[in-house]
């Protein structure tokens, strides 16, 4: 039996990623065999470091009752059929730069003898999916912080303009 399974993600916002980042995961199963397979079964650990997107996993007999690990109860696929399955999930902030976010999904179905780890897109040699991380969004820290500083200072100067007997614009 012959499978081509892959796995890719996509930052949702672009970019690099960073804490509070969505990330889309998007497995596809292939059928390449001469026969159509029964008993197809994905699993996916949602990824250390994020936390899964609840109600975000689609695909056939997708199942998310465990937010841990994605499930997808997809049964059968005739030959040359595609089944696509994905699921979000967020990028845990206050990350240090350059933390590895690792995804693997495993495949079984009734005519494996043992379950198959998926291959990131593009590659034909399972693997996990890894993605560095750039830290956290410290720049809408800074972003804040120049908005208060600049805010101070209209106050202060409509404060100086009321001593002076001129009204505030």
């Amino acid at each position: 039996m012959a499978f081509e399974f892959h796995k890719a993600v996509q930052d949702l916002n672009g970019g690099q990623v960073m804490g509070g980042d969505v990330l889309l995961w998007t497995i596809t199963v292939k059928n390449v065999g001469s026969i159509p397979t029964t008993g197809v079964v994905v699993y996916d650990d949602v990824p250390a470091n994020t936390t899964y997107v609840p109600g975000s996993i689609t695909g056939q007999g997708a199942d998310d009752s465990d937010p841990a690990r994605m499930r997808w109860n997809v049964g059968s696929i005739d030959v040359g059929i595609t089944v696509t399955l994905t699921f979000q999930s967020r990028v845990n902030t206050g990350l240090p730069a350059g933390t590895q976010i690792r995804n693997q999904a495993v495949l079984e179905a009734d005519q494996l003898a043992n379950p198959k780890p998926s291959a990131p897109e593009g590659t034909e040699t399972a693997g996990p999916n890894i993605l560095p991380v750039t830290g956290s969004n410290l720049y809408l820290f800074w972003l804040a912080a120049g908005l208060l500083v600049l805010a101070g200072a209209a106050l202060v100067a409509a404060g100086a303009r009321r001593r002076k007997g001129r009204p505030s614009p």
